[in-house]
């Protein structure tokens, strides 16, 4: 159905960061259906995913947590 290569849940923002950055090929997945989308299209087969779903320090942020986080940025 979908080729995602690994699942990663990020408990904290510090730990989205480590986790993109031991996997610096990875997508930021939230709520997922862009993502999802693209995977099953192809455009991003064999991906890693590091979901930022449920980190209570961004609760209700939208867009603006890649411009308050930047190291987030180069991953969506």
């Amino acid at each position: 159905m979908y080729d995602i290569e690994n699942y990663y849940q990020a408990e904290s923002v510090k730990d989205a960061v480590r986790l993109l950055n031991e996997h610096p090929d990875a997508r930021i997945i939230s709520g997922g259906s862009d993502v999802l989308i693209k995977i099953r299209e192809g455009k991003f087969a064999g991906t890693s995913l590091v979901s930022i779903h449920g980190i209570k320090e961004i609760q209700g942020v939208k867009m603006a947590i890649f411009i308050l986080v930047p190291e987030l940025s180069s991953h969506i």
